[in-house]
């Protein structure tokens, strides 16, 4: 029976040329040679809880219109090992997930992916459309920065072992991520995580928020 490993971390959002440039490298064109050690790597998403006084709420709150959907399209998964090389995840993408059936308690699995075998301090999620349709039925597809929105998600170093799974689960914030300024949306994605590898590991740290 596999040991799975769990990875969750507080990630912000931030876009980053290196990160861009090995996004190009995601889904199945892995620059990793056939001779290099993979361990599995299952990546999940769901939300993260508002919590305000005693209560806990997941929304997508927005000053803006009306929402029955909002979809965004991952283009690529990344993770930073110990030397600071950033290494697109072999995974199959674009794969698209829904965010208000996060916020209203879903959870999305992408495929099975892999990385090299070694320690890791860092996610990196590339976004490459954000697409949203409004009560009336009208579509928005809000621009993104060149190349995409990435969200960099620091964590403390976990090991991706072969003949091992870890599981990295990422908990989308719902607050703050749209924004309706200037009669137009915008959107800052970010995630919260914590780690546990079945290392000896001191507790959730928070990232920074880059915006």
């Amino acid at each position: 029976m596999q040991q799975t490993r769990r990875i969750i971390r507080l990630g912000a959002l931030a876009v980053i040329g290196a990160a861009l440039v090995a996004a190009g490298c995601s889904g199945t064109d892995s620059t990793l040679s056939a001779g290099f050690r993979e361990g599995q790597v299952q990546v999940v998403f769901s939300a993260a809880s508002l919590t305000t006084g005693l209560e806990s709420t997941a929304t997508l709150e927005h000053d803006g219109p009306s929402l029955q959907a909002a979809e965004v399209t991952l283009s690529s998964i990344l993770a930073r090992n110990l030397d600071g090389e950033l290494i697109a995840m072999t995974i199959d993408l674009p794969a698209t997930v829904d965010l208000i059936g996060l916020v209203q308690g879903q959870t999305v699995e992408l495929p099975m992916g892999s990385l090299p075998v070694g320690m890791y301090d860092q996610i990196v999620v590339v976004i490459r459309t954000v697409s949203l349709t409004l009560l009336d039925g009208t579509k928005i597809d809000v621009t993104p920065p060149g190349g995409g929105w990435t969200a960099i998600v620091p964590t403390v170093p976990f090991e991706v072992a072969e003949g091992l799974t870890t599981t990295v689960q990422l908990r989308f914030r719902p607050g703050g991520a749209l924004r309706w300024i200037d009669d137009h949306f915008e959107f800052h994605p970010e995630f919260d995580c914590d780690v546990d590898d079945g290392g000896d590991h001191d507790g959730d740290h928070d990232g920074e928020d880059d915006d």
